[in-house]
């Protein structure tokens, strides 16, 4: 017969399912499990990608709509902001809340070569992508010298 040995973390997330059971008989039911909601702006994970025609800037924002997100671009800056609120319908009460309001804030800074006229942004299956396409080069240009 082979013993099984048992982590020293089982021990832990018990105690910790025992500390919880224990609140939810003290707490009101419609705060049960209610994370608390954050002060500041959360921090959002961007990805960005390169290629010779434009930049494409991916941030991921579950749960939102495109109505819940603002992009701005100013000089060279884009600015992102997105809020998620999360509400019970009318009549009814939360009992269990695992998911809270959301908010985010990002500034990135963008090269001279982007035409902030093409710029577009598109938001689909909670993520947002905004295209920020590249200036065309300056074609080299003779410049005549005239005489005095």
């Amino acid at each position: 017969m082979s013993m099984i040995r048992r982590s020293p973390f089982f021990d832990a997330f018990d105690l910790l399912d025992d500390v919880r059971r224990h609140f939810d008989g003290i707490l009101p039911t419609e705060r049960q499990f209610d994370w608390p909601e954050r002060n500041g702006p959360q921090l959002v994970a961007p990805r960005v990608e390169e290629n010779d025609e434009e930049i494409r800037l991916f941030v991921e924002a579950p749960g939102m709509t495109a109505e819940d997100i603002h992009i701005e671009l100013d000089g060279q800056t884009v600015n992102i902001r997105g809020e998620r609120k999360i509400e019970a319908p009318e009549g009814m009460r939360a009992v269990r809340r695992e998911r809270s309001t959301m908010r985010f804030e990002r500034s990135f800074r963008i090269p001279n070569q982007v035409d902030p006229d093409q710029v577009e942004a598109r938001f689909e299956h909670g993520v947002l992508t905004v295209v920020l396409p590249k200036r065309a080069p300056a074609a080299p240009r003779l410049i005549p010298v005239r005489a005095a």
